[in-house]
């Protein structure tokens, strides 16, 4: 008898000894011999006759298991054998992510009782779902459904009193670990002990505690971020993303993989329901609505009161940090002591050209995004850069579309507007929060002395908008919409909708600077109209062929000696070219060199990423990232 073996180099196959062979199954982690040393790897398939081109070969013998039972279910490996094609990964390598790192002392309890649900609802009196979802959770067949709207709590807890009527469990996740625990206090408070906690952030033996609970039974829901899609969840029923617009979905490590996907992969393996939620869902997820791969379910918010958002033309201003009216809303909320939000979504690397007078931005002609100005210029005739095809031009001295010369460099951060305010208000307390100064547990912190009253104002970047739940400010000052609206990015007006619709909604009066006061984005964000922004932006796309008509995948290519990075350049645009494939580039990267390696990349545009055959062309130390969200 042979056994398929999955490691991360690829998939071997070995003999399994006569003394083994009730102890090696599906899913076990085994000990097998590997050139001249031992290696682990995962069962993966059985094979009673070997294939006639190995025939001759000696074939080498597994040495024992790792663990006495099982650990990855039948479920899980075909759910890996699909990420290993899609995101161009080995097996073993995707197999790895699935099981916590192994406690050594911890011993599998047996003989436990799972715990009852508890009877007494409260929270949910009065509550109901759409019969959509109940009629699904009833049926044993996979069911994509998109919850779009503000309000999904409830539905949520219905759906999990649901499925664990059925005696099947819950798979919940939040985009971001200061999240996990209102969303796992509320959800426990309702089903008690049957509630697992899981993410990265646990230490390697609660990890291990948690994982073996879930796998034996004892935890029927499990509460995380983006690992625990992958949770051994028993007679799985039931997959909630919530926020699964938030690019924290996306994996930073290869294979990055992007959870909405793994989870809807999931679901239709497992033949259970699959529910996105969120107010602004992403282009990609609304558009399955209208293709039929989804079920579209919209929720009717509470009577709210109106918020009030006015835009203001920043051509037309004296101080490009903070106009006329901004300056005097300040005052007035300064005086009534009120707390102020003040956001400026910059990142550092992105400075691009504006015109005052006609709000003319340069383009690149062959991807639809922003030109890139660079201090320096790349070559004698440039200064301005596309950094998905490598597009260049000359910085221009006057405006192409109005002719007028008031142009201008726009990329201003969050320390000289720290410093304006204070030049306005002196004696105000303002508190500077973004990445350059705060770590996860510090921001958490800065975010409790905001709302005890530490200080008034707090100026920051994306931190802020987090969906973090403290009360109402009084005012939000966005201090240049365009900064997030003029990335070098495809994605930049729907990250900057999403974005600004959460920052909203944390205060009663916005205000939102712009050179550019007629862009869509502003102009739906302004009317709340999702649908308006979606419809717009989805014409944009289509286009230039973006997603959701197209997949990317991006290939990344770095090292310190800048002429054999050009040469692997050269040689995989050949081989792209060899294979018929859709590429743009080899371009340099936004941060054109990063701890000192230079760093080109090509992006492909392709119906299914699994039909590529990338791992036998590319060279083993290029980054693959299928469905990219940033390309820094």
């Amino acid at each position: 008898m042979f056994i398929k073996i999955a490691i991360e180099m690829g998939t071997l196959i070995y003999e399994i000894p006569e003394k083994l062979k009730d102890e090696i199954l599906i899913g076990s982690l085994v000990k097998v011999p590997l050139q001249n040393r031992k290696s682990k790897g995962w069962a993966v398939e059985i094979i009673n006759k070997l294939p006639s081109h190995i025939k001759n070969t000696r074939i080498k013998k597994v040495i024992g298991t790792s663990y006495p039972k099982p650990l990855i279910s039948k479920e899980l490996i075909e759910l890996g054998k699909w990420m290993s094609s899609y995101y161009q990964s080995s097996l073993g390598i995707v197999l790895n992510l699935m099981v916590s790192p192994i406690g050594k002392t911890i011993k599998v309890e047996t003989g436990l009782t799972p715990t009852p649900t508890p009877t007494n609802f409260k929270q949910l009196n009065g509550k109901s779902i759409p019969s959509v979802i109940t009629n699904a959770l009833q049926k044993n067949e996979f069911k994509s459904i998109l919850l779009y709207g503000a309000t999904r709590r409830h539905i949520y807890l219905r759906a999990i009193e649901e499925t664990l009527s059925q005696g099947k469990g819950v798979i919940l996740l939040v985009p971001e670990i200061d999240m996990i625990a209102p969303v796992f206090s509320f959800i426990q408070q309702n089903f008690g002990e049957r509630v697992a906690l899981f993410n990265s952030k646990l230490r390697k033996e609660e990890r291990w505690v948690e994982w073996l609970r879930i796998k034996q039974g004892m935890a029927q829901i499990v509460v995380g971020t983006q690992s625990a899609i992958f949770a051994p969840v028993q007679k799985l029923g039931l997959i909630i993303v919530d926020e699964e617009q938030s690019t924290s979905y996306k994996s930073g490590k290869f294979p990055k993989y992007s959870t909405p996907i793994i989870g809807t992969m999931r679901a239709k393996i497992s033949k259970c329901v699959y529910i996105a939620g969120s107010r602004t869902p992403s282009i990609e997820t609304f558009y399955n609505t209208e293709i039929g791969k989804s079920t579209l379910v919209r929720l009717i918010s509470p009577k709210k009161i109106k918020k009030k958002i006015r835009i203001v033309d920043m051509r037309r201003e004296i101080d490009p940090i903070f106009s006329e009216l901004l300056q005097k809303r300040l005052k007035t909320y300064i005086e009534k002591e009120e707390k102020i939000l003040l956001f400026l979504n910059r990142r550092g690397w992105s400075s691009f050209i504006v015109c005052n007078d006609c709000s003319y931005l340069p383009s690149c002609p062959n991807c639809n995004i922003p030109l890139t100005y660079h201090r320096e210029k790349i070559s004698a005739s440039s200064g301005l850069k596309c950094h998905y095809c490598g597009y260049e031009e000359r910085a221009p001295g006057y405006c192409p579309q109005c002719k007028g010369t008031n142009l201008s460099r726009k990329g201003i951060g969050t320390v000289q507007v720290e410093q304006a305010f204070l030049r306005l208000f002196p004696k105000v307390r303002i508190f500077r929060l973004d990445m350059d100064v705060a770590s996860r547990k510090y921001a958490n912190r800065i975010f409790k002395s905001f709302v005890e009253g530490d200080f008034q104002v707090l100026l920051g970047t994306q931190l802020i908008a987090k969906p973090l739940e403290f009360p109402e400010v009084g005012l939000i000052g966005v201090i240049s919409a365009d900064t997030g609206l003029n990335l070098p990015d495809f994605r930049g007006s729907e990250h900057t909708f999403s974005l600004l619709t959460r920052l909203i909604d944390k205060g009663k009066e916005t205000i939102l600077q712009t050179n550019n006061p007629k862009h869509q984005a502003l102009k739906h964000l302004v009317s709340n109209d999702y649908y308006g922004f979606y419809k717009s932006e989805k014409l944009a796309r289509k286009e230039h062929q973006y997603p959701p008509y197209s997949h990317l995948v991006r290939i990344l290519l770095e090292g310190t000696n800048e002429s054999v990075v050009n040469k692997h350049i050269y040689s995989l645009q050949n081989k792209l070219k060899e294979k018929g494939l859709n590429f743009i580039g080899p371009s340099l990267c936004p941060i054109e060199k990063k701890k000192g390696k230079f760093r080109y990349h090509f992006l492909l545009k392709v119906k299914n990423p699994s039909d590529l055959p990338l791992n036998s062309i590319v060279p083993k130390d290029a980054i693959i990232d299928v469905d990219p969200i940033e390309l820094v």
